[in-house]
């Protein structure tokens, strides 16, 4: 094959950093369930369903990024328009939840817990981008 560009190996050796990321958001998650054993409350649990969806369809959509830089480099500059619009449906439904959440009659203790868990769900569509954006990045060199 065609020996990378040396500047772009920085830009491919970013990539995988940032890709090596996401699975650690997720992993996050599952480990403060895990530990804390947090009891969701009743009037979060459809929202939660929305932002965990949300996110692992910018998940999917970031591994069918990775398929396309090899395989069709413009097709991935799509593909970061699909992540962008799901990170900003997973900010838009986090705001929301935090706005019912501390309006709420749980304790503080409890609303911390809950936004942490928030947070790190949503932090998982916030990474698909930035990897997203790093592998836009090689496509457009690839075209030139």
């Amino acid at each position: 094959g065609k020996a990378l560009l040396p500047e772009s190996r920085g830009d491919v050796l970013g990539m995988l950093e940032s890709l090596d990321r996401i699975p650690s958001a997720a992993e996050d998650v599952l480990a403060t369930l895990s530990i804390e054993q947090p009891v969701i409350p009743e009037f979060l649990k459809e929202k939660y369903k929305k932002l965990t969806n949300i996110n692992m369809e910018a998940y999917i959509l970031i591994t069918k990024a990775v398929d396309a830089i090899n395989n069709n480099p413009r097709e991935t500059l799509y593909i970061d328009k699909e992540i962008d619009e799901k990170e900003s449906a997973s900010d838009r439904i986090e705001e929301k939840m935090k706005i019912i959440l501390f309006a709420s009659d749980l304790s503080l203790a409890e609303k911390q817990q809950q936004k942490a868990i928030i947070s790190n769900i949503g932090s998982i569509s916030n990474r698909c981008q930035n990897t997203v954006d790093r592998l836009s990045i090689i496509a457009i060199k690839r075209r030139i």
